[in-house]
C-alpha cells in the first residue's frame, strides 16, 4: 500500500507528515516555505490559509478599499486600479481630455477647465471665457447682458431676446432688428437710425433718441 498521494496543483506531498503542503515554488508572490502549512510572501503580500496563496495587502495601498483579487485592489470613487497602483479614472471624469498628467494625481482638462485637485473635477476657468462675469458651479459661467451661457460649447453666445428693440433672432452673428433701427457691433445694441428720422441730425443721443437740429 503506497504513502503517497496525488496533491492538487500548488501542493506537494510532505513523506513525513504524510500530508499536502504547499509547494511555495509554485505559488506566485512567494519566496519560501516558513513552515509545512504556509509560505512566506513578498513585500507587500500576506499568507491566507483559506486560499492557500500569497494575498496583496491593499490595506497598505493609498486610495485601495479592499481586494479586487489576490494581485490587484479595488479603489476609492474616481479611481482605477494601474500598474499596482490606485490612479485617476480619468476618461471617466467629465472635460477631461481622458489622460492623466505626469504627476501621477491629476487629469488633463479640457480648455478652459482646469484641474480641481479637492473634489476630483475638471472645473470651468470662467475668466478664461469671454463675456463672463461670474461662476455659477463647476461647469457653468454667469454671462454679461446680453449673453447666455450655452453648456455644449462652454461659451457665452449673444442672446437677442435680452436686446431691446430686436426681433429676438440671431442672423450670421448679429442681432436682427425692429424697422428703423440697426445693429451697433460695439454697443450691442439695437439703434434707431437717425438718417431716417426728420429734423435730426443723423446722430444718437442715445441707441433709442435721435440728436434734434436747432429749435426741435
Amino acid at each position: 500500500m503506497s504513502n503517497v498521494c496525488n496533491c492538487l496543483y500548488g501542493f506537494e506531498w510532505n513523506t513525513t507528515s504524510l500530508t499536502c503542503q504547499p509547494n511555495c515554488d509554485e505559488i506566485a508572490n512567494a519566496t519560501s516555505t516558513s513552515d509545512p502549512t504556509t509560505c512566506t510572501c513578498s513585500d507587500g503580500f500576506y499568507w491566507s490559509s483559506d486560499f492557500s496563496e500569497c494575498i496583496l495587502n491593499c490595506s497598505g495601498i493609498d486610495l485601495a478599499t479592499g481586494n479586487l483579487n489576490s494581485t490587484a485592489c479595488t479603489c476609492n470613487t474616481s479611481y482605477i486600479w494601474y500598474n499596482g497602483m490606485c490612479s485617476l479614472n480619468c476618461p471617466t471624469i467629465q472635460y477631461t481630455t481622458g489622460s492623466i498628467n505626469s504627476d501621477g494625481s491629476s487629469c488633463q482638462c479640457f480648455s478652459p477647465f482646469f484641474w480641481d485637485s479637492t473634489n476630483l473635477i475638471c472645473s470651468i476657468s470662467c475668466s478664461a471665457v469671454s463675456n463672463t462675469n461670474n461662476t455659477i458651479d463647476f461647469q457653468t459661467c454667469q454671462c454679461s447682458v446680453p449673453f447666455s451661457w450655452n453648456l455644449t460649447s462652454s461659451t457665452c453666445v449673444l442672446n437677442c431676446t435680452q436686446v431691446a428693440n430686436s426681433t429676438g433672432l440671431l442672423l450670421s452673428g448679429v442681432c436682427d432688428c425692429q424697422d428703423n433701427y440697426f445693429w451697433d457691433p460695439i454697443q450691442l445694441v439695437c439703434a434707431l437710425n437717425c438718417s431716417a428720422t426728420s429734423y435730426s441730425t443723423g446722430s444718437l443721443a442715445s441707441p433709442s433718441v435721435c440728436d434734434c437740429i436747432a429749435n426741435f
